[in-house]
């Protein structure tokens, strides 16, 4: 019986996911719908430069850096940086009220 539930689960994971997974996300497309996390904001942590770079809607990476000298705060970490949404959200709201 044990041997039928895992053949049967395997098959599930391998087959029916994938196919789930595809209707459900044409049908959020076609309605105009998404999915939110109910896990808390995790604003405290950090995101690397692509993810910024996204964030800030695709800019150049030598304008995020300048952005880092003007003073948006940002760790360094290895060769790049480290960002928190938080601060590029407040750096952004005090630069464009300049």
């Amino acid at each position: 019986m044990n041997h039928e539930r895992s053949y049967l689960r395997a098959i599930f994971e391998q087959h029916a996911k994938p196919v789930i997974k595809q209707a459900l996300t044409e049908w959020f497309a076609e309605n105009h719908l998404s999915l939110l996390s109910t896990k808390p904001a995790q604003d405290k942590a950090y995101i690397d430069t692509d993810t910024a770079l996204k964030l800030l809607g695709g800019i150049n990476r030598h304008t995020l850096y300048k952005y880092i000298k003007e003073g948006l705060p940002a760790v360094k970490a290895g060769k790049g940086y480290k960002l928190r949404i938080e601060d590029i959200n407040e750096f952004m709201a005090k630069r464009d009220s300049k």
